[in-house]
Parts: C-alpha cells; sequence; structure tokens
C-alpha cells in the first residue's frame, strides 16, 4: 500500500493509533546516505516486553505474547486494586512502518537503552547514491 508523503510523516510521528485508539510510542526516524535509523521511546519495556519484525518491507514494534499475557493477568485482578495516577503505564501496542524496498534486511540492528528503542536499518549496496564520472 502507498501512502502519500504527509500521511507517511503523519505515521512517523503520531503517538496515537486510531486503529486500536491507543497510546503508541512515539518514534523518530531519520535517513542518510547509508540508511534509516528510528528511535521509539519505550520507557519502562524490557527486552523481553518488545519483539520486532520485518517482513517484506513492514517493520513492526510491539510488546512480545508473554507480555500481553501479563497484562492481561494484570487487568483480571484490576477490581481488587485502584490506580489514581499513573503516569509510565505499560500499555500493550503494535506500530508498524513501511520501509522502502531495497535495505539490507540481514544488516538491521536493534539496541535497547535507557528506554530508547534504536533500530539502524541500512540501504543495500544498490540503493546507496553513487557518483557517475563523466568523460
Amino acid at each position: 500500500m502507498y501512502y502519500g508523503l504527509d500521511s507517511l510523516l503523519d505515521d512517523f510521528f503520531n503517538d496515537y493509533s486510531p486503529i486500536s485508539g491507543t497510546k503508541v510510542p512515539p518514534v523518530t526516524i531519520w535517513e542518510d546516505k547509508d540508511g534509516f535509523t528510528l528511535e521509539a521511546e519505550v520507557p519502562g519495556y524490557s527486552l523481553d516486553d518488545l519483539k520486532l519484525k520485518l517482513e517484506k518491507e513492514v517493520l513492526t514494534i510491539s510488546t512480545s505474547e508473554k507480555f500481553d499475557k501479563e497484562l492481561a493477568k494484570q487487568e483480571e485482578h484490576d477490581d481488587v486494586v485502584r490506580h489514581y495516577c499513573e503516569c509510565d503505564q505499560k500499555m500493550s501496542f503494535s506500530r508498524s512502518f513501511q520501509l522502502p524496498s531495497r535495505i539490507d534486511i540481514d544488516k538491521v540492528q536493534a539496541k535497547l537503552s535507557k528506554g530508547i528503542l534504536n533500530i539502524r536499518i541500512p540501504k543495500a549496496e544498490e540503493a546507496k547514491p553513487k557518483m557517475i564520472d563523466i568523460k
């Protein structure tokens, strides 16, 4: 599916998902000559809470099945405990991004540090700009 530039930027920078009606982590994406960098703010989440999936040209960041099950158990007991203020509430989410087709899937790297998920997506060699000699 192709989005116009405005829709693409809205998807990148919006932290509300109209489909699920929930908040999703804010994300910043930038491109340089070698690839793309995506940073998602996920404070409080651990490596076990998150999952990354790259299928064809779609990158999905979501909570893991284990996290979702633990969250469901917690919600069962919400009638026992009242939360009056929970500013850093962790919740289940899923957020997907359409990537250009010319990326090097085997070299994608992800790191979680201090609540920031950093994903580096290198461009395939044939997609990188090249200088052409004029003769």
